[in-house]
């Protein structure tokens, strides 16, 4: 009885169902036709998760196949079965050698099994390993090879109808096309092969389109945009666990960050990078993600680790290189060889011309002498000319470096700033608030150009709804947190109807931690601390619910804060969480209502560069109350700037203040 051997670890149900079974037919097969057959269906499952086991696979198969055509008596039929076998036995095993960058056996692996392919007619066989071939003169960016072995391939694929194999050859010929220069038709395969992707529901095509598409936006200066499509296929590659894909999406998500200054988000994609791609043992990969880190190391100044990923990268550039290092070595040999021939030839030639200077040494010192000295004025002169035009030269590498940086700053400056158009979209203006809500201010300071702070507002019928929110993060992450929060609070009050601050509240921490939530049950943190107020401005009734931040109001009467505590959970993902609590209260005329993220109280500064904390600006407030509502939001950006002063500001700041 043959034993079926598999990796299942980390595999999604349906493929592991699909393992059971293939493995049910190794165990009670009546034929070994579908023995063979069935260790070569487990090799296109388990190639994602386990390259060696696919090694494994391939030969139970070939051996299968090799042995049952000994026997004397094999219809066509049979025959035929176990010969498309061994070829994709072999085709498989040339794929493990190229993913660890052996592509000498790769090749000659895929040559071996098209040779089968074509004595038995198989011709999808065929385009596979026309396309793997092409995949070698890819790598080495040998076009025309490369082009003329995937352009057969997609004829086969073509001819047989497999759209499987057409959508692999379409996203193949857009990243040649790529890679050559030709980015317009690049897009263009690239999205005729998503497309078809998805119209057969082949995940792992659409994963590969996808962030081949991020990969041409990214290179176009299209981050933004990029950084969606990077996400996407990580989110599809972690459902079908394909590390190679998730190894990749993850050292791209880092590339993006890495771009856009965020040094910390991109060390952090970086190194899950890395760590995929060691335990995916695909030595490419490992180049990749260490050379990332080593620029973001470098960049954030922590040399050792920066030279510790450059070494890595030269390790593994060197171990990719090892095929064309052999073959200098072999160059190197056979002239090493021939000039020893040469040298033994002419040994009595040599020995004859030595004993000719010899003799003629004494006579020629003195003019040897000159000659030395004259060598060495020359060599001294060489070396101050060389010396000069390596400083120009440096210094025009120096100056272009500098233009390109400028120019890069730019670009990335740029998208920061459209973002910052996109976010100043789904915020409240000026007219529009104070039309909602007259005798309010609202003081906004973001840390950087977009912010993870943002206030809403909406009025329905003879109800004002207003909220100040404070997102997980700060600048780019922070702002693309706000606006999957600000989403779900217009989503709770607009489709769901909802007009209760807690009810509205836990509404939107449903619809965050569904968006956040990742395919394995991942824990997600992402989300807002927040301030939520309902208004009748009729009857001066209040409804309040909060996340972590409070509501405080200014009773005119007595001149004192009333404090009003959110409950002590985000909306977003926690671990006990519990229905927010609604609180009932009543304004007064001449009441003042403030909410704030924290931003204001958390700022360091003053004389000891501590914190402004919560007591001081309560007394600040309460001691600007009585002035204009212009007035207090000019007081409050004096205040700041006072009390930080030279240090730098080190979150969002955002207090909304209204009158009643």
């Amino acid at each position: 009885m043959i034993t079926a051997f598999c990796g299942q670890a980390q595999l999604s149900i349906r493929d592991k169902e699909k393992v059971d079974s293939l493995n049910n037919n190794i165990q009670l097969a009546k034929h070994d036709t579908l023995v063979a057959q069935s260790y070569i269906d487990l090799c296109e499952i388990l190639y994602v998760s386990n390259l060696d086991t696919v090694t494994y696979l391939s030969n139970k198969a070939i051996e299968v196949a090799t042995e049952n055509l000994k026997a004397e008596i094999l219809t066509e039929n049979e025959r035929q079965a176990y010969w498309k076998s061994i070829a994709l036995g072999i085709n498989n095993k040339g794929f493990v050698l190229s993913e660890y960058g052996n592509f000498r056996g790769a090749m000659k692996n895929y040559y071996d099994a098209l040779y089968l392919q074509e004595r038995t007619g198989d011709k999808t066989g065929q385009a596979w390993s026309y396309n793997n071939i092409g995949y070698i003169f890819f790598m080495q960016q040998k076009w025309d090879p490369c082009f003329e072995n995937y352009n057969k391939s997609l004829d086969l694929f073509t001819e047989v109808d497999d759209k499987n194999g057409i959508a692999r050859l379409l996203n193949n010929l857009g990243l040649a096309y790529k890679r050559h220069g030709d980015t317009l038709l690049s897009m263009n395969y690239y999205e005729q092969s998503y497309e078809n992707s998805v119209n057969r529901d082949d995940k792992h095509g659409m994963a590969l389109a996808l962030g081949n598409i991020g990969h041409l936006q990214m290179d176009q200066g299209k981050e933004f945009e990029a950084l969606i499509k990077f996400q996407q296929a990580l989110k599809i590659n972690e459902e079908i666990q394909n590390g190679r894909g998730i190894s990749s999406n993850l050292r791209s998500l880092g590339r993006i960050f890495y771009r856009l200054g965020e040094l910390k988000t991109a060390e952090e994609y970086g190194l899950k990078a890395l760590e995929e791609g060691k335990r995916m043992r695909l030595p490419l990969h490992i180049q990749r993600a260490s050379k990332l880190l080593s620029e973001i190391y470098f960049e954030q100044e922590k040399f050792e680790k920066g030279w510790e990923m450059d070494r890595l990268y030269t390790t593994m550039k060197d171990s990719l290189g090892s095929e064309e290092a052999e073959k200098h070595s072999i160059e190197r040999e056979l002239k090493f060889n021939f000039e020893k021939e040469r040298v033994l030839q002419d040994a009595e030639y040599r020995r004859e011309l030595d004993l000719a200077a010899e003799r003629e040494k004494r006579q020629t010192l003195f003019l040897i002498a000159i000659g030395i000295i004259l060598l060495l004025l020359a060599a001294i002169s060489f070396f101050i000319f060389n010396r000069l035009k390596h400083s120009r030269l440096q210094n025009k590498i120096i100056e272009s470096q500098k233009k390109m940086v400028e120019e890069k700053n730019k670009e990335i400056t740029d998208s920061i700033n459209y973002a910052q158009r996109i976010q100043n979209a789904i915020i409240p203006s000026d007219q529009s608030r104070k039309k909602i809500l007259p005798n309010s201010f609202v003081f906004y300071k973001p840390k950087d150009i977009v912010a993870g702070d943002f206030y809403w507002m909406k009025k329905f019928e003879n109800i004002i709804l207003f909220a100040v929110a404070d997102c997980t993060g700060h600048g780019v992450p922070g702002a693309m947190v706000s606006i999957v929060c600000n989403n779900a609070l217009n989503r709770s009050v607009l489709e769901f109807e909802l007009r209760d601050p807690a009810a509205i509240l836990d509404k939107a921490r449903e619809l965050v931690v569904a968006e956040f939530e990742d395919t394995e049950g991942g824990k997600v943190y992402d989300g807002m601390d927040i301030s939520f107020c309902a208004l009748n401005p009729e009857s001066g009734e209040l409804r309040w619910a909060g996340a972590n931040n409070p509501l405080w109001i200014i009773r005119k009467d007595t001149n004192e804060v009333e404090v009003t505590k959110g409950d002590k959970q985000p909306v977003g993902k926690y671990e006990r969480p519990r229905t927010f609590t609604a609180h009932a209260l009543k304004l007064n005329k001449g009441d003042s209502l403030y909410i704030f993220s924290d931003g204001f109280a958390d700022q360091f500064g003053g004389d000891r560069g501590k914190k402004y904390y919560y007591a001081n600006f309560q007394k600040y407030l309460l001691k600007i109350s009585t002035e204009s509502i212009n007035q207090q939001e000019k007081l409050l950006a004096k205040e700041l700037d006072r009390w930080r002063g030279d240090i730098e500001q080190i979150d969002d700041v955002c207090v909304l203040g209204f009158q009643f």
